[in-house]
């Protein structure tokens, strides 16, 4: 059975390359994504009735916190609860 070989130095250094610029480009990626998806709800929202839009923030709450109950293992201090979900998403 062959030794297994270590990467040199400069290998390493070229596969973190690689990485990063992998990374990066996901990113960028995703930034084009949320900045179609701000400019679709900018011209969508007008467009709808102050119950529509009212229906729309709790639903969009609802999944919002769906989703953090998912990712937390804590709670949400109360702080940050009452400064986020006092005002409203959309006007």
């Amino acid at each position: 059975m062959p030794a297994p070989t270590r990467n040199t130095f400069g290998e390493g250094l070229e596969a973190y390359g690689q990485i990063v610029m992998s990374n990066t480009k996901a990113i960028s990626r995703f930034g084009g994504r949320l900045a179609v998806l701000y400019k679709f709800v900018d011209a969508a929202l007008p467009q709808l009735t102050l119950a529509q839009r009212m229906e729309v923030e709790h639903c969009c709450r609802q999944g919002i916190e769906h989703v953090l109950s998912l990712s937390d293992d804590g709670h949400c201090p109360l702080s940050i609860t009452k400064r986020c979900c006092s005002r409203p998403m959309f006007s």
